[in-house]
């Protein structure tokens, strides 16, 4: 057993459907939940009669979670502390291998770079952007006002708003709040300009390694020239370079690279 690796135990559930992430596994008798998770944040869920129910969770390393569903309120909940232990310790001892499926180690690694900022302590909120000041905007842009007035200047608070309105899409594409949301920060991202990179460089670094994941997750038809995917990266890629920023410039070169490959930009 690595004890870097976490478990999920999930009880009473509906034998229908179950998810770890972006995962679906069809569930068979005797599951029991997974085995070999990695820590960080994730997402389980089952299908109950069409409608996914779910949560979100935070583990630790060598953590084992235990849920109970709830048929009547139709949701996950705390199973009792006498019963938890015991699961606990069946886990960590391997005597539930046999009824656990093994977590993806190819799908952890991309999840791992998709939620890595995501705050643990703090449960970021899809929310919508507020509607621009028009006085304000004359003295800061939509992302300063996005960072410095929404978020306080934090950037690893910017960063786990952006993560976790997109993985909420990338669970459930069906969910049109969590896509507007990161469509949103998308389109302030990409028109943050000079001005905003220069505020906020050490931000940019990191918004690259995690925006270059979440296109690769997308579909080809998102990379049309009229989708908002596409439509004005070349903006953010042409601004970083001419920030002359150390670190900066060369992560605005690898995005410029990428959308040449995904033919958003000419070779």
């Amino acid at each position: 057993m690595n004890p870097r690796f976490c478990y999920i135990i999930l009880r009473d559930l509906p034998k229908e459907k179950v998810q770890i992430d972006a995962d679906i596994y069809e569930v068979e008798g005797g599951f029991r939940g997974f085995k070999n998770v990695i820590p960080g944040f994730h997402y389980v869920g089952v299908q109950v009669e069409q409608i996914s129910q779910g949560f979100w969770c935070s583990l630790q390393p060598n953590e084992v979670l235990v849920k109970v569903f709830n048929h009547t309120l139709q949701q996950f909940e705390d199973d009792e502390l006498e019963t938890t232990t015991h699961y606990q310790k069946l886990a960590l001892a391997g005597a539930m291998d046999q009824v656990l499926i093994p977590y993806d180690p190819d799908s952890g690694e991309i999840w791992e770079k998709l939620t890595n900022h995501i705050n643990h302590q703090k449960f970021p909120q899809i929310r919508h952007l507020e509607n621009s000041n028009s006085d304000l905007l004359l003295k800061q842009s939509r992302f300063e006002q996005a960072l410095f007035n929404t978020h306080g200047g934090d950037t690893e608070a910017f960063m786990s708003e952006f993560q976790f309105t997109f993985a909420q899409w990338y669970i459930n594409i069906e969910d049109l709040e969590a896509l507007n949301c990161w469509r949103d920060l998308l389109q302030i991202i990409y028109n943050a300009g000079e001005s905003g990179i220069t505020k906020a460089p050490n931000l940019f670094s990191s918004l690259i390694d995690t925006l270059l994941v979440q296109l690769d997750c997308l579909p080809e038809d998102m990379f049309t020239p009229n989708s908002f995917v596409t439509s004005q990266a070349s903006y953010l890629a042409e601004d970083m370079i001419d920030s002359d920023i150390e670190g900066i410039v060369e992560k605005g070169r690898e995005f410029e690279a990428y959308l040449e490959k995904r033919g958003v930009l000419p070779n």
